[in-house]
């Protein structure tokens, strides 16, 4: 695969940017055999198209902003682009999660945050996130599991201390419903 226009200047507008990342998905797609035999190689795509660190953190400024300002549509594409070019960091498997799940794509989101609780196993957010979703498939049993991992993931971290409330606030839900 060759590098595509966007990877040597980054375009003008978010929209842009998120065109030029569902076309490079788009030729990924077409080519499965090829990014197949890369990751048996430990190669990332973003190696074979010259990717750097600076270009990922520059897309991921820009998805996490469009995330922010609720542009989970637009951001998806780019998050989905960091993924598949650069499959080792847990934050882009959480904007990809987060855009999914925004997007009411749930089945996929849960995936998207399993890898990134596999980067970063004290990933409260995610963990939260995928008890969100297991409550909403109505399985309960994995939604008690997870938010009872974000509990104790927030034990004695402060910054996680409102999301461990919030945990611990469905999970008492979640058992008063199974009491009556």
């Amino acid at each position: 695969m060759q590098a595509t226009a966007f990877a040597s200047r980054p375009p003008l507008d978010t929209f842009s940017l998120a065109q030029a990342c569902r076309n490079d998905l788009g030729e990924m797609l077409r080519k499965p055999d090829a990014v197949e035999m890369l990751a048996e190689r430990g190669v990332t795509l973003g190696d074979v198209r010259g990717l750097t660190q600076s270009h990922y953190e520059a897309l991921y400024a820009v998805g996490k902003s469009l995330c922010k300002q609720l542009e989970f549509e637009q951001a998806l594409p780019i998050a989905l682009d960091l993924v598949a070019n650069e499959g080792s960091d847990p934050r882009f498997f959480f904007l990809a999660g987060t855009c999914l799940l925004h997007l009411r794509d749930r089945k996929n989101a849960v995936l998207m945050f399993e890898k990134c609780l596999e980067g970063d196993p004290g990933h409260a957010v995610a963990m939260y996130r995928i008890g969100e979703c297991m409550a909403a498939f109505g399985q309960d049993q994995e939604a008690e599991r997870a938010f009872e991992a974000v509990v104790d993931l927030g034990r004695g971290q402060e910054k996680y201390s409102k999301l461990q409330r919030m945990a611990q606030v469905r999970l008492d839900g979640m058992k008063n419903k199974d009491a009556s």
